[in-house]
C-alpha cells in the first residue's frame, strides 16, 4: 500500500538509528505484518498485538507531529476528497 510505505519510509529516514535495539527489532518485524493490519494500527481502528505496540505508537506520534508541523496529508489517502476542515486548511 502505498500510502504505507510513505508513513514507514519517512519514519525509517527519520527516526530508524535513533530508536532502540528492541524497537528497531519490533520495526523489523511491523514489516513481515499485512499492510491493511499495519495501517489498521497506524488509524487506531485496531489495538496492535503485544510485540508491535510501542513500534507502532512511536510511528504514530512520529506521523501526529508531521500534521502538527505542517504536513496536511498525513494519512490522507491520495485522490480522497477533503474534509471541509481540510478545505479550510489549503486556502
Amino acid at each position: 500500500m502505498l500510502e504505507l510505505d510513505l508513513v514507514l519510509v519517512d519514519f525509517a529516514r527519520a527516526r530508524y538509528t535513533l530508536l532502540s535495539c528492541a524497537d528497531q527489532e519490533a520495526y523489523r518485524g511491523l514489516l513481515a505484518q499485512d499492510d491493511w493490519t499495519i495501517w489498521e494500527w497506524l488509524q487506531r481502528r485496531a489495538a496492535p498485538t503485544a510485540p508491535f505496540a510501542r513500534i507502532v505508537e512511536l510511528i504514530a506520534g512520529f506521523v501526529a507531529d508531521d500534521a502538527r508541523q505542517g504536513d496536511e496529508t498525513a494519512f490522507r489517502t491520495p485522490g480522497a476528497v477533503p474534509r471541509e476542515s481540510d478545505a479550510d486548511l489549503e486556502s
